[in-house]
Parts: C-alpha cells; sequence; structure tokens
C-alpha cells in the first residue's frame, strides 16, 4: 500500500506538462503586475515599450497619499508662435526708422549747406570768414545736433551779410557827401571855370 502511494504521486510530477507550468508561471506574474502597478503603471510599461516620451511634466492630477510635491522641479514651458518672430519684427522695423529718420536730416543739413555756399558767393568777405563750413561734407551719422549747429551758422552768415551790406551802404553815403564838399570847394575856388569843367560833370554824377 505505501509504496503503491509513492508511486502515484511520482508519477503525477512526472507527467506535468512544462509548457502548462511556464504558462501558469507567466499567468501569475501578469496578475501580479497588475494588482501592484494598475493600470496607469502598464499604460506607461507599454509606452516606454513603444519609444513613447513620456518625460513630460505634470501639472496637474490627484496627490497619492504619501507623494511630494516639489515645486521647483516644475518648469514652465515659454509660450512660442509657431511661424512667427516677433522680436526680429521689431529689431527690423528700428532699423527702418532709424535710417528714415537719418535721411530726413541728412537732406535738411544739405539744404543749410547749400544755403550758406550762396550767401557766401554774395561777398568776398563773407567767403573768406566762412569758407570752411561751406565746404560739402558727408556726415556719417546725422543727427538733431547737427542740424542745430548748420542752422546756427546759416543765422551768423545773415547776419554778417546784413551787416556788410549796411557797410557797403554808409560807405556810399559817406563817398558821396565826400564829394560834395569836394564839389563846391572847388566851385568856390575856381569859380566858373570849374563849373563848366569835365571835373563838375563827373563830381554831380558821383553825387
Amino acid at each position: 500500500m505505501k509504496g503503491k502511494t509513492t508511486r502515484k504521486t511520482h508519477q503525477g510530477f512526472v507527467d506535468q506538462n512544462p509548457i502548462e507550468v511556464i504558462k501558469g508561471i507567466g499567468s501569475g506574474i501578469a496578475d501580479s503586475a497588475l494588482n501592484n502597478l494598475g493600470r496607469q503603471g502598464i499604460n506607461q510599461l507599454w509606452e516606454q515599450m513603444l519609444g513613447a516620451d513620456t518625460s513630460k511634466d505634470e501639472t496637474s492630477g490627484d496627490l497619492k497619499e504619501g507623494e511630494e510635491i516639489i515645486l521647483k522641479s516644475k518648469k514652465e514651458t515659454p509660450f512660442k508662435e509657431s511661424g512667427l518672430n516677433y522680436r526680429r519684427e521689431i529689431i527690423d522695423a528700428e532699423r527702418v526708422s532709424t535710417r528714415e529718420n537719418q535721411r530726413v536730416i541728412q537732406s535738411k543739413i544739405q539744404e543749410i549747406l547749400v544755403e550758406l555756399k550762396k550767401l557766401s558767393q554774395t561777398s568776398a568777405e563773407i567767403a573768406m570768414e566762412f569758407k570752411e563750413i561751406t565746404v560739402e561734407q558727408r556726415i556719417e551719422k546725422p543727427g538733431e545736433y547737427h542740424i542745430s549747429f548748420f542752422q546756427w551758422m546759416l543765422s551768423l552768415v545773415k547776419a554778417a551779410r546784413v551787416k556788410i551790406e549796411d557797410s557797403g551802404a554808409w560807405l556810399k553815403v559817406m563817398r558821396s557827401k565826400k564829394a560834395q564838399r569836394n564839389y563846391w570847394a572847388m566851385f568856390r575856388k575856381h569859380g566858373t571855370t570849374f563849373g563848366l569843367s569835365n571835373e563838375r560833370v563827373v563830381a554831380t554824377q558821383t553825387g
């Protein structure tokens, strides 16, 4: 009896199918993994096997017991507009505005220089005094300061021209009075002889 029982037990162990044993072990491991990780863990495992990116920061979700949130590790993703670069557009707009402003200033400066040149040509004295500023020159980076400076120089040239014109008129008057005095002095000295001579004609025309 005893020997027969031992033989049956040994026979049952030998006759068990190895494939069924492996299936049973695999089924037990799968059930254990499902219970421990849950469906979320299985999904993450599946995504890792497929090469999906699971490194994104999570900013929402349920906080489980015993878990902590480290705020320093959360980084805000900068907002990006696809296909647009506002910074480059702003810089380009500033450059265009600067070039346009310099062009306008350069044009005003050239107008002032042309007027200065014309005024200088009206008088040899002005031309000698202001010859340096009438030379045409190109300013690399014109600014409002250059406009103010050349406008100031233009006012000086205009004032100098007025003084010279006034001086010329004064000299002309003085010459006229001197000629008249000389005429009457010569007339008193020489009488009608001087009055009918060529010098008289010249003196009266000058006066």
